[in-house]
This record gives C-alpha cells, sequence and structure tokens, in this order.
C-alpha cells in the first residue's frame, strides 16, 4: 500500500466526527418525526362527544342510600349476600348510562384502577405504554363511525362519572368507549391467555323435562382484581326489549345475557388475524342482539351486518325457536353452526366448526398450538358421562378441573374446563326465564337465581328493599373451596406470577412449595426451568423443563416452548 493511501489518525478523527454528526442528525429527525406522529396521533384520534338534546342536557340525578347500596327514582344498585353487585335501570340512552354511573360510579372507579394496573404490568416500561397508547389511539381513531347513537349516548352518561385520575390516558368519554373494546383485544392477543372461554347447550333428551339449558365460563382474565365486583344488570330500555347480563363496572357491552324472551347471548374467542383496523366491538354487536332479537334468525341478521375487527363465537339460545346456535363472525363473513336433528346439544369453545371456517388453515393452527381442541373433547366427555342434566348438573361440568379420561392434569391448566380463572360462570334455562350467576371466586362460589319475569313483572322501588335472587334454587359452593387443593392453587397462581418478575428470588423452601402445590402441572417445571435459565443455572433448568416434558401436554404450542428451554440449556452445558 502507498504511504499516501494510509489515512492519519487527524483524517480518521474528522471522518469519525463527520460520521457521528450524521448519526446524531439521524437520531434527531428520528426523535421528531416522532414527536410529530404522536402529537398527530394524539389530534387525529381523538374523539367527539355525542350530541345530547337540551332535555337530555339538563338532566341531574341525585341518589339516595338505601340498605347495601344506592337508589335514584326507580333505579338502584345493591350488593346481595354472595358479593354480587345487582342493578336496575330504565329510560332513554343517556338517562340509562348517566344513572347507571351515578350508582355504580365507586365500582368504575376501581374497575378502572384495575384494569390500568394490569396494564402496567403486563407494559412496565413507561415509553412503552406511551407507544401503546398512541398505537391504540390511532387503531381506534374512528371507533366511534361504527357505535349507534343509542350506545354512545349511554356510554357518555356513564362517563361522566369516571375519575380525571387517568385522563393521561384520554378523556374519560373515550377511556370508557375504547374500554369496550378490550375483550376484542383480548382475543387479539390470545397468546397471553386473556380469554379461553367454554361454553355449551344441552336439550331434548339430554335434560330432565327437554327443555333448553346453556352454560358457560367466561375466561377473560385481566387479574383476579378485575373480577371481584361483578354486576348482574337488568335494564328496562325505552326502545327494544327488557335484558339481564353479567358486567362489571363501566361497562354497557354485554358477554353473557339473556332478554325477556328468553333469548341468550355468550361470547367465545375465536382464532383471529391481528387486526388492521377499528369497528364495533363485539361487546356492542352482542348487546344489540339481546336488545332486539327474539329469534335465532334475528339475531344472525343483526351480527351478519355488523362490521367487527376480530373473529368471534356467539351461542346464541332461543326460547321461542327452542334452540341453540352458534353464529361464527370473522371481519369478512359469518356462518351460523347448528348440529343436525338428531343431537341435543352443541358445544363452543375457541375454535370454529361451520363448513364456512373449520377448515381454514388459521383455524388448524389454533386447533394445534392451543389447547381448545382438549377443553372441546372433555366437554363432550362429561356431557356423555351424564344422561339427564339439570341445572346443578350443569355447573358441576363448568367446575370441572380434570382432562380427558379423568387426568390430573394439574390446577389452572387451560385444558381444563375451569382454569381458576374464570371472571364469571352463568347458566341459562331460557324457556322458563331462569338464569344462575357464579360468585366469587372464579366460578366456584355459590350460583345465585334470578327469574326474568318475576323481576321485570315487580315494583322496582319494592325491589329495592327486598331480594330479588330465587334462594330455593340457590346452586351451593363448591367444596373444592374448602380442600388443600383450592390453598395450593392460590399459592401456585401467586408464585407463578412473582416468578417472571426481574427482581423475584426463589429461594429453597419457596421452591419446594411451589412443586408442591401443583406438581401434576407442566408449567409449574416450565416457569422453573426458566427461572434457573436467566439465572445461567443450565442444570437446574435443564432438568426442570425434562420433567416439564413428561407431563400432559394439550397443544403442539406447549410442546415447543419446552423443546426450546432443553435446547438453549444443552448448547450452554
Amino acid at each position: 500500500m502507498n504511504k499516501l493511501d494510509i489515512p492519519s489518525e487527524k483524517v480518521k478523527k474528522s471522518k469519525a466526527k463527520r460520521i457521528g454528526i450524521l448519526a446524531l442528525k439521524i437520531l434527531a429527525g428520528f426523535v421528531i418525526c416522532l414527536i410529530l406522529l404522536l402529537v398527530s396521533l394524539h389530534f387525529i384520534s381523538r374523539i367527539d362527544d355525542p350530541i345530547l338534546t337540551a332535555q337530555e342536557k339538563q338532566l341531574s340525578y341525585t341518589r339516595t342510600p338505601i340498605s347495601g347500596g344506592w337508589a335514584s327514582g326507580n333505579n338502584w344498585i345493591r350488593k346481595n349476600d354472595a358479593g354480587l353487585y345487582e342493578m336496575y335501570i330504565e329510560g332513554n340512552a343517556y338517562e340509562r348510562g348517566y344513572v347507571n354511573g351515578l350508582l355504580s360510579q365507586e365500582l368504575i372507579n376501581k374497575q378502572e384502577d384495575f384494569f390500568v394496573e394490569t396494564l402496567n404490568k403486563l407494559l412496565p416500561a413507561t415509553i412503552y405504554q406511551y407507544f401503546i397508547k398512541y398505537v391504540v389511539g390511532y387503531f381506534n381513531k374512528d371507533l366511534d363511525k361504527y357505535v349507534s347513537e343509542e350506545y354512545k349516548k349511554e356510554i357518555y352518561g356513564v362517563s361522566r362519572f369516571a375519575s380525571d385520575k387517568h385522563n393521561y390516558i384520554a378523556p374519560p368519554y373515550q377511556r370508557i368507549l375504547n374500554y369496550h373494546g378490550a375483550h376484542d383485544i383480548g382475543h387479539a392477543m390470545q397468546n397471553m391467555n386473556f380469554v379461553g372461554c367454554t361454553s355449551f347447550g344441552i336439550w331434548g333428551d339430554k335434560t330432565e323435562d327437554g327443555s333448553i339449558i346453556i352454560g358457560r365460563n367466561f375466561d377473560f382474565y385481566v387479574g383476579d382484581k378485575f373480577a371481584q365486583d361483578k354486576i348482574v344488570l337488568f335494564v328496562r330500555p325505552d326502545s327494544g326489549y327488557n335484558m339481564m347480563l353479567v358486567t362489571w363496572g363501566g361497562m354497557i357491552g354485554v358477554v353473557s345475557g339473556m332478554n325477556e324472551h328468553g333469548l341468550t347471548v355468550t361470547l367465545n374467542a375465536a382464532p383471529s388475524e391481528i387486526p388492521t383496523g377499528t369497528a364495533t366491538p363485539i361487546s356492542l354487536v352482542a348487546r344489540q342482539v339481546l336488545q332486539y332479537a327474539r329469534t335465532t334468525q334475528e339475531a344472525y341478521n343483526i351480527i351478519e351486518k355488523s362490521h367487527v375487527f376480530v373473529s368471534e363465537m356467539l351461542l346464541v339460545g332461543s326460547a321461542q325457536d327452542h334452540k341453540v346456535v352458534s353464529i361464527e363472525k370473522t371481519p369478512t363473513k359469518t356462518s351460523m353452526y347448528q348440529t343436525d336433528a338428531s343431537s341435543s346439544r352443541i358445544l363452543c369453545t375457541n375454535h370454529f366448526q361451520s363448513n364456512i371456517f373449520k377448515s381454514d388453515s388459521l383455524n388448524i393452527n389454533h386447533q394445534k398450538n392451543n389447547p381448545t381442541q382438549k377443553r372441546f373433547e372433555r366437554l363432550n366427555e362429561l356431557l356423555d358421562n351424564t344422561s339427564k342434566f339439570t341445572y346443578e348438573s350443569v355447573a358441576v361440568v363448568l367446575r370441572d378441573q380434570k382432562g380427558l379420561h379423568n387426568t390430573n392434569i394439574g390446577l389452572t391448566n387451560e385444558a381444563a374446563i375451569n382454569q381458576l380463572i374464570a371472571h364469571h360462570a352463568i347458566i341459562f334455562m331460557p324457556e322458563q326465564r331462569m338464569v344462575w350467576v357464579s360468585s366469587n371466586p372464579y366460578n366456584l362460589g355459590k350460583f345465585k337465581a334470578y327469574n326474568l319475569t318475576d323481576i321485570f313483572q315487580g315494583n322496582p322501588l319494592d325491589q329495592q328493599k327486598q331480594p330479588i335472587t330465587v334462594e330455593a334454587k340457590t346452586i351451593g359452593a363448591d367444596p373444592f373451596l374448602t380442600t388443600p387443593s383450592y390453598t395450593n392453587a392460590l399459592f401456585y397462581k401467586k408464585i407463578a406470577e412473582q416468578i417472571t418478575q426481574k427482581d423475584f428470588v426463589l429461594n429453597s423452601a419457596i421452591e419446594k412449595q411451589f412443586v408442591e402445590s401443583n406438581k401434576e402441572y407442566f408449567n409449574t417445571y416450565l416457569l422453573l426451568a426458566i427461572y434457573y435459565q436467566q439465572k445461567e443455572k443450565y442444570t437446574k433448568a435443564l432438568k426442570y423443563a425434562q420433567i416439564a416434558q413428561g407431563k400432559y401436554l394439550a397443544s403442539e404450542k406447549e410442546k415447543k416452548s419446552i423443546a426450546e428451554v432443553i435446547q438453549k440449556c444443552k448448547e450452554k452445558l
């Protein structure tokens, strides 16, 4: 090399300086672009308040205390002896929302605190939280265009009583409206185990009197605190049909409910692509079905016309049709699945069954990589094992924690009907207008019984002072609650959450107790394997991963997760 070709130190430094300045300029440009993007998203994603009439603007109710709750005119809320909140509201859309917010404002604010607390655990980095905030804001920038004026006014009425504490996220109305899409976002994030619902309907020769019985676990899990304050809401709207639904503070959408004509709706997550735009939250589609449909065909017509952004299955029962169907919905197609005339059951977990969807590659992969098929098979097995069902024996099915052939698969296993995460369980007998709602914890507490005909024919002012439940038909708490296994389950859940945290230190006593608390569940050992892998203790990590590999595994995803840990540990040894 020629001497002249060798750059001097001065030239090198000058070049390095230029490169450094260029890098800083690029970084500064990126930061400025990001700031402009976030600012633009902030304004683009603003949602205007609905336009109120002069009479609605003047609306101003007050509330007075009653035993266990509050009342305002005919409207009331009260906590019953099982810990369920019961609420009755009536009127037009804005009146219903306003009085709902007035009566349940403490529950609305607690619920939002719990929801935000869970998000903070999932997204601990502040910058990432703000990134998600603006992405979701942009994603839902047109949300109000897909919500009816009726429901926008009802949600706005509720939001009048939301706390200002979380205004850094968005104004109250925008927040409460967006929370109605949380169920959909949870479905789109199924790998985070937010959802894993199970439902079924039986009739004819499978029930004692031939009438329909429907059971379901609503496994939408956003932490145990989120499920503390369930509301059994009874609504007498100025249009449509009287209805009941199980909900929580601030939520007017439907995940489980029945109307005065014996039309029932429950939601089950289905395999779904990552959404690319906003549409109507599925809970508001279900609300419209409950408020305006009497038959399965009327329900189908409403769902088919709806524009949704995730896939869903709506199990719909109809007293008028004496029928239960699964209406399968994606952003582009709708199908009604029903069993043939010789069958007296329909099952629904988290995969499609209709001819239109069942062979779709996304559905097939979902069945392989998630425990939905194993839960479906276990549910079929349990229905085969009982000749004639009553509402009490339906509760037994909903509380089942075993795998196929009564295999012990460990506590909280996603392959079980009861994963000990249920927000609530519910049982319907639509032809009798009867409904049973579980109380805490999970679906293990008492199921309180309600008769919709009696409630909506009764005097709301009298109901403020006396129980509205049918006490003679209460289903008792699960005996499992009094066993050491339940104590073990609580300990397992506690450590399973803590062990994934960066600063958690596992001592030998807790490690032993953790293993003993849930010995048959693969995830007990997988969590320990990952913990020791992160501590670079590969021999111990490998031992636990190999134990996990020998336990009951319900999906290819579970097998792959364990195999990856084993491979990485072997590479380090």
